[in-house]
């Protein structure tokens, strides 16, 4: 499903460059709140994928950005553009996406059923191969 997943984020705008020295300060040193056991949630994703174990930073920035009264975007590669999945056209992008992932298991299934199936002339009747 998601072949080269990466993902980063931004921030911003601040304001000044107190405020965005702040938030990235709070941000380079939040290492200590990424806890273990929310990364292994996510081992068998990272695996599969390729992921690195960074995730926990994008989750901080996220509630930095809330902390901070900043916009916060992601990028994730499969929708190809910075959004925040916590609006509601973030939202609408990543529904969209899956519904079209959705829509193609979905053909590739009948795609393979029917490849399965032949029609004997003489009943009528589709037959296993």
């Amino acid at each position: 499903l998601l072949p080269d997943f990466q993902l980063s984020g931004y921030a911003g705008p601040f304001g000044s460059k107190d405020k965005a020295t702040q938030f990235l300060t709070a941000w380079v040193g939040s290492q200590k709140h990424v806890k273990l056991s929310d990364v292994d949630k996510f081992s068998l994703l990272d695996f599969e994928c390729g992921c690195h174990h960074f995730q926990g930073y994008e989750r901080v920035g996220r509630e930095l950005s809330e902390k901070h009264h900043v916009k916060w975007a992601e990028s994730w590669c499969f929708l190809d553009r910075f959004v925040d999945l916590r609006s509601d056209d973030g939202l609408e992008l990543l529904n969209s996406y899956l519904g079209c992932v959705k829509q193609k298991e979905t053909q590739s299934s009948m795609d393979g059923l029917r490849k399965r199936l032949t029609f004997d002339d003489e009943d009528g009747k589709p037959s296993l191969r």
